[in-house]
């Protein structure tokens, strides 16, 4: 009997927890509900493969759309849509898994916290929307057949979100993660997207941008606020964002393209990065 209440009591121990995380999650969502990018992202969770968050509806009526994709009980790709409104109410179809609702509502929402941490800002400015005539993928190392959409590489975004010398980075806000995005640093800005290519490319500015010291004493997340960071957005990365749509008009401005190689990834981007910091 003794063990059984030990069990009950770390049943419920974890149940707690994971009540208060998803309390927790919730109240982020609903300050940051307008600032949630889109994108399609892995998931942690077995047998569930990924998670796409759509923004649909404008206002009040406003929601995020959350596609879960998995394979069914057949072993087929399936998928299923659950809502979220403002107030973090969920609603919708729960994908045909083993899950525990709550155990993957807390996986939805943190995912989402921290594709809105502060750090990605959105802009109505265009980041590489065209596409290049021939493959649009180029070779390097780490290149294999491909067997559906590649989703981001869960290091390399919080690699960029934790760089000591960032400003901030910008997603555009109808692509979200699904396009390119930029983080901007003093010298430079750097740009990827894992869907189109396994290379990144890094552009410098014909200036430096002049920031207070100081702002590098914050996390890179609390850095800028949206409204500091538009201006910022405006004068620097619009002027080339008006002559490159693409990734070859992008090179032909003077932009280096640094190809993902699994081993050494890390160590070239920095190496980028840090001439431009």
């Amino acid at each position: 009997m003794e063990s059984q209440d030990n069990f009950k009591s770390f049943a419920d121990l974890k149940r707690g927890i994971l009540t208060k995380e998803i309390n927790q999650h919730t109240e982020s969502l609903k300050e940051k509900f307008d600032d949630i990018p889109n994108g399609q992202f892995p998931s942690k969770l077995p047998n569930l493969d990924s998670i796409s968050i759509v923004s649909a509806g404008e206002g009040k009526e406003k929601q995020i759309q959350v596609i879960l994709f998995y394979k069914n009980k057949d072993n087929k790709d399936a998928h299923s849509t659950v809502s979220i409104d403002r107030n973090g109410i969920f609603g919708g179809d729960y994908p045909d898994l083993k899950i525990d609702k709550d155990v993957l509502k807390n996986e939805i929402l943190s995912l989402i916290e921290s594709i809105s941490s502060g750090f990605w800002k959105k802009t109505k400015i265009d980041i590489l929307p065209g596409t290049d005539e021939g493959p649009e993928r180029q070779p390097s190392e780490d290149s294999g057949p491909e067997n559906g959409p590649k989703l981001p590489d869960p290091d390399r975004l919080p690699f960029m979100e934790n760089q000591p010398r960032s400003l901030f980075g910008i997603v555009n806000e109808i692509e979200g993660f699904n396009g390119y995005r930029g983080t901007v640093f003093q010298k430079g800005i750097l740009l990827e997207n894992e869907r189109k290519g396994n290379a990144a490319f890094i552009i410098d500015l014909p200036e430096k941008i002049d920031v207070d010291e100081k702002v590098f004493e914050s996390l890179p997340s609390s850095r800028f606020t949206k409204a500091e960071s538009n201006p910022i957005v405006e004068k620097y990365w619009k002027p080339i964002s008006d002559k490159a749509k693409t990734k070859k008009e992008l090179l032909a401005l003077g932009a280096e393209r640094i190809v993902h190689t699994r081993d050494t990834w890390k160590e070239k981007l920095q190496q980028a990065i840090d001439k431009r910091s």
